[in-house]
């Protein structure tokens, strides 16, 4: 399957993996699309409020880029395999 970001024009493909329509990264899977929000559900302001991660932050948790640049959940999860570290591939988000 593979679908195409109406607001990025990034390219998904796969069945699983999940795009975050705020941050526009895309991940694996639920598990490490819900690894990269933190804050309080509802909070809109201040440090608890519900946001994305940046890619710093990410990489600090141990998420990871799989050889399609999405983010995984990192470590020896099935998903890291073949990880990559580098920000956006062209191959994972093409226009």
């Amino acid at each position: 399957m593979q679908w195409t970001c109406h607001k990025c024009d990034s390219t998904i493909i796969g069945y699983k993996p999940e795009h975050c329509t705020i941050c526009h990264e895309t991940f694996t899977s639920t598990t490490s699309g819900d690894m990269h929000r933190v804050g309080d559900h509802g909070v809109k302001t201040g440090p608890n409020r519900r946001r994305c991660l940046t890619v710093d932050e990410m990489d600090a948790k141990g998420m990871q880029r799989n050889k399609l640049g999405y983010w995984t959940s990192g470590g020896t999860s099935y998903w890291a395999k073949e990880a990559i570290t580098p920000s956006h591939t062209g191959i994972a988000h093409t226009s």
